[in-house]
C-alpha cells in the first residue's frame, strides 16, 4: 500500500489570436450522449491559439464554481472566418437537465469570455448555485455574444447563415434561430457562413512558440508583429525567467510598421550551477493609447532550457552508507543532527542534482523502482532508489535508463511525523530508455542460512544514529536495502492481515527470532521489540493481486519484492503473486480451563471496540455479528465469568453525535446476546459518570467503561457504584475514559472491582523512526505517547486502592494502554499492594493486542497480595491473532481471572496463664468461644476436640511431651533440664505438630502467634496433606505472629521446628478450613 502525497503543478496555455467577445459563436451542441459541441469562427484564428471550454457555472462575483470539466482546445492551423468547428474533447459532461458551455481564454482565474451558451430554460441566473446554473460571464452580452435557450437536451442553429459579423452575431445568439430536440440531433454542424466583413482582430503575432536554450552557448530567437495597424503607439515589454536573457526588453510599433517583424534574440544564462532542464516563459505586455490593442493578452513564448553542470553518480553514491544521503547532508552534518534539525511540516528534504543509471525492478503509479544492475558489492550501500515522478512513469520493468533529478529524503507523513525519510529522486529531467527488456538484478535473499543475509533480532538502533551497522541495527539493516529487489524465504506470519492489506512476518518460520509464541506470535520485551519482522504490504500500483487473508502461524513461502518504508516500517513490497506458497497453520480461538466454583471467582476484563447497537452509523457491529460473536466467546471461550469489566462500550447511537450519552441499549443487546448464546442472564452496570463528548475515542461514540455481572454468582453491594477522579480541566481523566468501580459479595467476602481504559498511545513515535533507542525510551513522552497522562491517571487508581484499607479485597483491571513493565502499569504493583496477574504468565506468552507485528500486553489485571495467593490468570487468544475483518469480535483478547475465594470456618486456641502453674486453652469457632481447657504442665498429646485439632510433640529421642507453661506451648524431651528454657520451649530436634482430626477438613489459611523467643528466632514451618509434605515455610519468631495461605494448595497438618540456636513457643494458633468435597 503506497501512502505516498504529492503536488502537480502546470503552466498556463499560450495564445495566438487574441479573441474579443463574440469573435466566436456556439451553433449546436448535444448533451445526449455522446456529448459535443460545435461554434463558428466569426473572426480569422490563427494556428495554435487556444481557447479554453467549461460547464463550470460563473459567479457572479467572479469566478467558476468547481467539480465540472474544462477542455482546452488549439487551432490546428490558421482558420478562416465562418469555419465551423466541431472539437473532440473531453473534460465537460453535459447535464440532460439543462447546462451551460463558456468559451474564454487565458488563465482561469481571470478569464477573458469569448462566447457563451445556457440551456436549461431559466436564462442566465443571478449566481451559480448547482451544477448546471450560472450568472452571464463577465464581458458579454446577451443578444450579441450569449445566448440563452428554452430547456433541452439538444439544439442546433438553423438561422442565416451570410451577413456582417454584428448581423450573424446577432442571429446566432437569438434563440428563436435555433431549432432544439430531447432527442440527440445528429448533424450539429450547420455550413456556408460567410462573414462579409471579416478582418483579423488586433493582436501580437508571434512567429515561434517553442524555442530552446543551453548554456553551453545554443541561442534562438522568434520575431513579432501586429495583426492590423494600431491607431496608436503600440508598446510590448519583454520579461523573462531568471535563467534567460532577451534583447530587446522592449518592442514599439505604429501604423508604419506594424506588419514589419521585430527579432528578439533568446540566450540561457551560464552561471556554473548544476541545473535540471527546464522550461522557462517569456511574458509580453501590451500597452496602448489605442483601447483596441491596451491590455490585450499576448502569446507567452516557452523556451526549453538542457540541464547543465550536473554530475553523473552511481545509485550507491547516493545512498551511502547511512540514512541520509550525502548529497542532502550538509558539509560535515551527521544523520543525528540532520534529525534534529529537521525543517516542520515539508514531506522532501531536498539536496543536490545528479544523474544516474539503472535497470527499472518495479513501476509504481507515482515513480519507479531503479536498481544498479552489478551493485558495489557493500552490504552497507543500497544499490537501488524510487524515482518520483508524481504520476504514472513512461518506463517498464526491465527498461534501462538514464535520468537526472534532484536527490530528496522523502518522509511519509512529513518531517514532523518521526517517520524515517527514503532516498529519491525527484524533480525528474532527461530521462532515457537506453533498451528495454533487460534481466533484472539478482534479489538479495533474508533469512538465516548461508548466503542469505540475517535481519538483527533485538537492537532496533542503540545508539540514537551515531553508527551505521546494518549487522548489529534493524533499521540499518533495512537501510542498507532500501528501494533493491529482495526475497524473504520461509516466511511465517506473526500477524493476521490488517485492515491496511499488510502482513507482518519472520523469515525462516521464525528460526532466528526471539520472542516466538506457542501460537506463533512474535512478544515485545523490555529491550526487545523485535527489528526481525518484515512487513509484506499491498501495493496494487505496483503489482495487482489478490492480497492474502491470513492468521498467526501461517506460512506464506518465499516473498519476492523491493524494500520500500511507509509510516514507521520498512516493508516488502511484492512483484510476484505468492499466494500460491501459503499454508495455513489452522490457528483456532482458545478456551480457557478456568472456570466458576463455589470457591473460585471468575472475572474478565475485555475491550469490545467501540461497539453499538446502531448500524445507520459509521459500522454495522449488528449486521457484522459482532454482538453475537463477543456473546459467543463470552460464553463458550471464557466460561461466562462471573464478572466482566468491559472497555469501549459505546452509547446506544453510536459514533452519531446526537447529544446521545447512555449505553443502556448497548449492554442490554450484549446481555440478550449472550443469554441467546446459552450464558448467564448477566446485569449490567453503565458507567454514568461521563458526559457528553468529554471521553476521547470516536467522536460521537463516548466509549466508556462498564460491568456485567452474574447474580446468580455474586451480589453487588447497593449503592457502591462509583468513580475515580473526573474530567474536569486539569485533572488526570481530561479527555479520557472515566474508571468504573463497584463492590461485589462472593462467599461472604466483598471485592472491590476497578475498570479502566488508559489514554490510547496515539502520538507515539515510529517503533522504525528517528526517536532511537525506542525500547530504552519508553518512559520518554516523546516517543511513548500520553505516557504522562497514563501516569496521572495511574496515580489516581493508585490513591483510590491505598485508601480502601489493610486487608481490602481489590482487583484493577482493564485497558491500560500500556506494557507491564512501563510505569503506568508498573507503579500500580509498586506504590500498592497490588500483583499484576499479566507477571504470572511467561514472558513470550504475555499478549492481548498486537500492533505492526509486535503482540504485546495492554490489558492486565492485578489483584491485592491476599488474592494473588490463589489466583490463575489465562489471556484468552480469539481476536488478536485473527485477520482484521468486519466479523472479528474485536482486536484485543480479553483475559480472565480465577480468584481462590472459599467459604472458611476459622478454628483457633489460644492459651492463657492460670494460676497454680494451670493454662486454659479457648477453643473458638468463627471467633466464638466454644470451650475452654485447663491444662497441667505436659501432656502426651493434646486435643481439642470441639474445634477437631491435635497437638503432638515430635523428638527423635521418642520421649517427648507438650509442654504447657505460662500460657504457651512447647516441647519437653529427654535431656531437658526441668527447670530450664529449654524444658517448655522448641529448640533443638524438636518441632510440634498440630493437625486437624476431620478427614472432611483441609486448611486453606494459617496464623501462628509465637510467646517466648530467644536465639536467631527462625521456624521452619512445614506443610502436610494426607502424611505429604506439601510446602515448607521459613518463620521469624521475633515477629510475633506468621500468618499467611498456600494459594490453592491445602493442608491438614503443620510442624514447625526450630531452626539453628532457635527457643520459641507457641501462644496461640488458629486456620481457616474448608469442607474438602468443596474444593475445585
Amino acid at each position: 500500500m503506497d501512502r505516498r502525497s504529492f503536488t502537480n503543478s502546470k503552466s498556463e496555455a499560450h495564445m495566438v489570436t487574441t479573441l474579443a467577445a463574440g469573435d466566436i459563436a456556439f451553433t449546436g451542441f448535444n448533451s445526449d450522449n455522446p456529448d459535443e459541441f460545435t461554434f463558428v469562427a466569426l473572426t480569422d484564428i490563427e494556428a495554435g491559439t487556444e481557447v479554453k471550454f467549461t460547464d463550470n457555472g460563473w459567479f457572479a462575483a467572479g469566478g467558476f464554481r468547481s467539480n465540472e470539466g474544462v477542455f482546452v482546445w488549439t487551432a490546428p492551423a490558421n482558420i478562416a472566418a465562418g469555419t465551423v468547428i466541431n472539437p473532440a474533447f473531453t473534460g465537460p459532461n453535459f447535464s440532460a437537465s439543462g447546462d451551460q458551455i463558456h468559451a474564454y481564454q487565458g488563465d482561469d482565474a481571470a478569464p477573458s469570455f469569448v462566447a457563451s451558451v445556457h440551456f436549461n430554460g431559466n436564462g442566465y441566473e443571478a449566481d451559480a448555485i448547482s451544477s448546471n446554473t450560472s450568472a452571464l460571464p463577465a464581458g458579454l452580452t446577451v443578444g450579441t455574444s450569449a445566448i440563452a435557450i428554452p430547456e433541452t437536451d439538444n439544439g442546433v442553429y438553423s438561422g442565416p447563415l451570410t451577413g456582417t459579423k454584428a448581423e450573424l452575431q446577432a442571429a446566432i445568439n437569438d434563440p428563436a434561430n435555433w431549432t432544439t430536440n430531447n432527442s440527440r440531433i445528429e448533424d450539429i454542424e450547420p455550413t456556408g457562413f460567410t462573414v462579409t466583413d471579416a478582418a483579423p482582430s488586433p493582436s501580437v503575432v508571434i512567429n515561434d512558440l517553442d524555442l530552446a536554450a543551453d548554456e553551453g552557448g545554443m541561442a534562438d530567437s522568434y520575431e513579432v508583429t501586429l495583426s492590423v495597424a494600431p491607431e496608436q503607439p503600440v508598446t510590448i515589454t519583454i520579461a523573462a525567467g531568471a535563467d534567460l536573457d532577451v534583447a530587446p526588453t522592449e518592442l514599439v510599433f505604429d501604423a508604419t510598421n506594424f506588419d514589419q517583424p521585430q527579432q528578439v534574440a533568446v540566450t540561457a544564462v551560464d552561471d556554473d550551477l548544476p541545473e535540471a532542464a527546464e522550461v522557462v516563459d517569456i511574458q509580453h505586455t501590451v500597452t496602448s493609447g489605442d483601447p483596441a490593442f491596451d491590455g490585450i493578452l499576448a502569446p507567452v513564448v516557452e523556451v526549453s532550457i538542457s540541464a547543465s553542470d550536473i554530475e553523473i553518480v552511481s545509485i550507491y553514491e547516493i545512498q551511502g552508507s547511512g540514512h541520509v544521503s550525502e548529497f542532502v547532508l550538509a558539509d560535515g552534518q551527521t544523520v543525528a543532527e540532520f534529525f534534529e534539525d529537521l525543517p516542520a511540516g515539508p514531506s522532501n528534504v531536498l539536496g543536490d542534482m545528479v544523474s544516474t543509471s539503472g535497470i527499472v525492478t518495479a513501476v509504481d503509479s507515482n515513480g519507479f523502482y531503479l536498481q544498479d544492475p552489478e551493485g558495489d558489492g557493500n552490504d552497507a550501500t543500497s544499490d537501488a532508489i524510487f524515482v518520483f515522478t508524481g504520476s504514472s512513469p513512461i518506463v517498464s520493468v526491465g527498461d534501462a535508463i538514464s535520468v537526472g533529478g534532484t536527490v530528496a529524503e522523502f518522509f511519509p507523513g512529513g518531517t514532523g511525523s518521526g517517520n524515517l525519510p527514503t532516498t529519491q529522486l525527484t524533480n525528474v529531467f532527461n530521462l532515457e530508455v537506453q533498451s528495454s527488456g533487460n534481466a533484472l538484478p539478482e534479489a538479495v535473499l533474508i533469512g538465516n542460512d548461508p548466503g542469505e543475509r540475517a535481519v538483527p533480532n533485538q537492537s532496533i538502533d542503540d545508539d540514537a544514529f551515531a553508527s551505521f551497522d546494518p549487522t548489529q541495527d534493524g533499521i540499518d539493516f533495512f537501510e542498507s536495502l532500501e528501494g533493491m529487489r529482495v526475497t524473504a524465504t520461509d516466511l511465517q506470519a506473526v500477524s493476521g492481515t490488517s485492515r491496511f492489506g499488510e502482513i507482518f512476518a519472520v523469515a525462516d518460520q521464525g528460526s532466528g527470532a526471539t520472542g516466538l509464541s506457542e501460537r506463533g506470535t512474535l512478544n515485545i520485551s523490555p529491550d526487545d521489540f523485535n527489528p526481525e519482522k518484515i512487513q509484506i504490504d499491498e501495493d496494487s500500483g505496483i503489482f495487482d493481486f489478490d492480497f492474502p487473508t491470513v492468521n498467526v502461524g501461517d506460512h506464506l513461502g518465499d516473498v519476492t519484492g523491493v524494500v520500500g518504508y511507509s509510516f514507521g516500517n520498512y516493508e516488502i513490497l511484492p512483484t510476484e503473486d505468492f499466494t500460491a506458497n501459503i499454508q495455513s497453520a489452522g490457528l483456532e480461538q482458545e478456551t480457557t480451563t478456568l472456570a466458576s466454583s463455589s470457591n473460585e471467582l471468575t472475572i474478565a476484563t475485555y475491550n469490545v471496540l467501540n461497539l453499538d447497537p446502531n448500524d445507520g452509523d459509521d459500522d454495522q457491529d449488528v449486521a457484522d455479528g459482532r454482538f453475537t460473536a463477543i456473546a459467543e466467546q463470552i460464553t463458550n471461550n471464557l466460561n461466562s465469568p462471573d464478572i466482566i469489566g468491559l472497555q469501549e462500550v459505546q452509547d446506544n447511537s453510536g459514533s452519531d453525535n446526537d447529544g446521545t450519552v447512555s449505553a443502556s441499549e448497548t449492554l442490554a443487546e450484549l446481555a440478550a446476546a449472550i443469554l441467546a448464546a446459552g450464558g448467564p442472564a448477566y446485569e449490567v452496570i453503565d458507567n454514568t459518570f461521563i458526559g457528553d463528548g468529554t471521553s476521547g475515542g470516536q467522536p460521537g461514540g463516548n466509549i466508556r467503561t462498564a460491568f456485567l455481572y452474574n447474580p446468580d454468582r455474586v451480589s453487588l453491594v447497593e449503592g457502591s457504584a462509583q468513580t475515580i477522579g473526573g474530567q474536569g480541566e486539569g485533572e488526570a481523566f481530561e479527555g479520557a475514559r472515566l474508571p468504573l468501580v463497584a463492590d461485589f459479595v462472593f462467599n461472604g467476602e466483598t471485592v472491590t472491582v476497578v475498570n479502566n481504559h488508559f489514554s490510547s498511545k496515539g502520538g507515539s513515535a515510529p517503533i522504525l523512526g528517528t526517536e532511537q533507542d525506542f525500547a530504552a525510551r519508553q518512559e520518554d513522552v516523546d516517543v511513548n505517547g500520553s505516557l504522562d497522562e497514563r501516569q496521572a491517571q495511574s496515580q489516581a487508581v493508585q490513591d483510590f486502592v491505598n485508601g480502601l484499607g489493610d486487608g481490602a479485597n481489590a482487583v484493577v483491571l482493564g485497558d491500560f494502554n500500556e506494557f507491564e513493565f512501563v510505569s503506568p502499569v508498573a507503579d500500580l504493583e509498586a506504590n500498592t499492594d497490588l500483583v499484576n496477574l499479566t507477571n504470572d504468565i511467561p514472558e513470550d506468552e504475555r499478549y492481548s493486542f498486537e500492533f505492526q507485528g509486535n503482540s504485546q500486553s495492554l490489558d492486565h489485571i492485578l489483584v491485592s497480595e491476599d488474592l494473588h495467593s490463589g489466583a490463575l490468570v489465562d489471556i484468552v487468544h480469539v481476536n488478536s491473532e485473527f485477520a482484521a475483518t468486519s466479523g472479528r469480535a474485536s482486536d484485543h483478547d480479553p483475559m480472565v481471572a480465577s480468584l481462590f475465594i472459599p467459604e472458611t470456618q476459622s478454628l483457633a486456641v489460644e492459651f492463657e496463664a492460670g494460676r497454680w502453674f494451670k493454662t486454659k486453652a479457648f477453643e473458638s469457632i468463627d471467633g466464638e468461644v466454644v470451650d475452654v481447657d485447663r491444662l497441667g504442665p505436659v501432656r502426651n498429646s493434646l486435643t481439642f476436640s470441639d474445634v477437631g485439632i491435635k497437638v503432638d510433640a515430635v523428638d527423635p529421642t521418642n520421649f517427648e511431651l507438650v509442654a504447657i507453661k505460662h500460657g504457651a506451648i512447647g516441647v519437653f524431651s529427654f535431656g531437658d533440664s526441668l527447670f530450664s528454657r529449654d524444658a517448655a520451649s522448641v529448640d533443638g530436634d524438636e518441632s510440634l505438630r498440630i493437625a486437624l482430626e476431620d478427614a472432611d477438613q483441609e486448611a486453606v489459611e494459617f496464623i501462628f502467634s509465637f510467646g517466648d523467643s530467644h536465639g536467631s528466632g527462625e521456624v521452619e514451618v512445614a506443610f502436610y496433606d494426607d502424611g505429604v509434605l506439601v510446602d515448607t515455610m521459613v518463620a521469624n519468631a521475633d515477629d510475633g505472629d506468621f500468618s499467611g495461605s498456600l494459594g490453592r494448595t491445602t493442608f491438614d497438618a503443620v510442624e514447625l521446628s526450630a531452626i539453628d540456636d532457635t527457643m520459641f513457643t507457641v501462644d496461640e494458633f488458629s486456620f481457616e478450613v474448608i469442607d474438602q468435597n468443596l474444593i475445585a
